[in-house]
């Protein structure tokens, strides 16, 4: 997961913040700060920072012995102007983007800066996301609505409130069985458990969720992190119902989260409104990047 730190003390940060989390497509966290010192507070890895030019002159003046030097090699300054202050020497190794520039030009940015600093790289740590798929109301086309976001190597787990009775194969009740009893080759029950449709593995949901809260919170944890961790597959998608959500809460275990609206179910885009308000709201611990799509666009370029 790419993680952003934007330092600006006016409204643009906000805007800019609603920009980047509807565009970015992939996994993204983003922090934002008014103040340099509540910036300096903050203890989690960053991998890029956006700061105003004032906000960075006071950032590097509050930052002397904090090791703020440290940030500067990934950094973007948001200048007022084309070429930034040309008296301001301190930053003249920090890259900028002006910003009345059209912010597309800012993604191209990041997604450089995102390459140089190994983010996309397979060497190091394993950065394959667990990616959550919700819709309030129960979609029977939850499934084909997730599989347009996968790859091949992509895992997908139906982890939904009900789930298709006609099946031959094996489903995730039977994949919580094992995760409880602590397998030690969980790997080897999810291809058991699976079935593949052109080079993505699928884990059916149980008939019913109550197989599905059977399992911990933690045990969760652990199973999603053995999975990100290991070789089974590559990026997980998990269809998710209320039922489950309820149990292990999205941030528990996600990365991603998928909001599924629709254009034409009014008690849906109720259900999404008020959903949307609550993670937006500060829910304690929701770090996984939210996004809110409609099914209808979805589907309709599933078939073009």
């Amino acid at each position: 997961m790419f993680t952003i730190a934007i330092g600006e003390d006016s409204e643009y940060g906000q805007r800019l913040r609603k920009y980047l989390e509807a565009h970015w497509s992939e996994p993204l966290r983003i922090f934002s700060f008014t103040s340099p010192e509540t910036l300096l507070e903050c203890k989690d890895d960053v991998d890029c920072y956006l700061l105003g030019e004032s906000f960075y002159a006071k950032l590097t003046e509050a930052g002397e012995g904090n090791g703020f030097p440290a940030f500067q090699d990934r950094t973007i300054l948001l200048s007022d102007t084309e070429g930034g202050d040309e008296e301001d020497d301190a930053a003249d190794d920090v890259n900028r983007f002006c910003r009345y520039h059209a912010p597309i030009e800012l993604l191209d940015m990041l997604r450089g800066m995102k390459h140089v600093t190994g983010i996309l790289s397979d060497k190091g740590r394993n950065l394959y996301t667990v990616t959550a798929v919700y819709s309030p109301i129960y979609d029977s086309e939850l499934k084909r609505i997730a599989s347009q976001f996968m790859k091949q190597g992509d895992l997908y787990l139906g982890m939904e409130d009900v789930g298709n009775f006609d099946r031959n194969n094996g489903h995730m009740g039977d994949l919580c069985y094992y995760i409880g009893l602590g397998d030690e080759d969980i790997f080897a029950r999810v291809k058991e458990s699976a079935r593949e449709e052109d080079g993505v593995l699928f884990v059916d949901s149980p008939d019913l969720y109550y197989d599905l809260l059977e399992i911990s919170v933690e045990e969760y944890r652990q199973f999603f992190c053995e999975l990100k961790e290991g070789e089974c597959c590559r990026n997980i998608y998990v269809g998710l119902g209320s039922g489950v959500l309820a149990h292990i809460y999205p941030h528990a275990v996600f990365d991603h989260f998928i909001l599924i609206d629709s254009k034409e179910n009014q008690r849906l885009q109720a259900a999404c409104d008020y959903f949307e308000r609550t993670v937006q709201s500060g829910v304690k611990l929701f770090t996984a990047h939210f996004e809110r799509r409609y099914r209808e666009d979805i589907l309709y370029e599933a078939v073009q």
